[in-house]
């Protein structure tokens, strides 16, 4: 922990206790790996301080890259992306661990048919979760939480270089693109454009151990 967290960190972990404290250190440690390989700096993991914003947002103190952390109970996942060029959000969910009763509330109708008429073969479960991740991570790109949910619905599903892409009717020029972990997936939302920059090594994984 003392190679990993900032002194200003150290001090925040201290109120964190189990599963929590290692969310936290594994979120960090994980982030500042995505830092280092973007940015190609050579610094001490403990030099680089992530902090969080009145609304819990994580970002680094004196650097002007925007930052996205993610876990659940399998794994931590940080993004880094330069904040003059794009801000990014990403979110990480176990598949099948959305309740049905969130399904039926924040997923629609329309969602459901586009889902079961993409791909028959695909669990529904998978499906739903695919749609949850994604709107979780485009929250976070945009700053809102669930109260953005209701306005964004998913207007086409396709491939991207191999992955699932999800594109929404009313937020344009934005991507939220899944990748798998595990039995876990991994949304990274962000500007279509950037998508390339922030897929070369910006987005790095820690296991998490209890």
């Amino acid at each position: 922990m003392e190679k990993i967290l900032h002194k200003e960190e150290l001090e925040q972990v201290c109120v964190y206790r189990g599963r929590r404290k290692s969310e936290y250190i594994a979120g960090r440690l994980s982030a500042k790996h995505a830092y280092l390989i973007l940015t190609g700096k050579k610094k001490e993991l403990t030099d680089i301080h992530i902090a969080n914003d009145y609304l819990g947002v994580p970002y680094f103190m004196n650097a002007r890259y925007s930052c996205s952390i993610s876990h659940n109970r399998e794994f931590a996942v940080g993004a880094v992306s330069d904040i003059n060029m794009l801000r990014i959000g990403i979110d990480i969910q176990s598949c099948g661990s959305i309740k049905a009763q969130l399904i039926n509330y924040y997923i629609n109708d329309s969602e459901k048919k586009l889902l079961s008429e993409w791909h028959a073969d695909y669990d529904e479960d998978y499906l739903f979760t695919v749609v949850w991740c994604a709107k979780e991570a485009i929250s976070k790109l945009l700053q809102y939480g669930f109260g953005l949910f209701g306005l964004l619905e998913v207007e086409r599903i396709t491939t991207i270089q191999g992955h699932l892409a999800l594109f929404f009717k009313n937020i344009r020029n934005v991507c939220v693109r899944m990748e798998e972990i595990g039995n876990s997936l991994v949304a990274v939302a962000a500007h279509i454009r950037f998508f390339d920059e922030i897929t070369t090594g910006s987005t790095k994984f820690q296991r998490l151990e209890y």
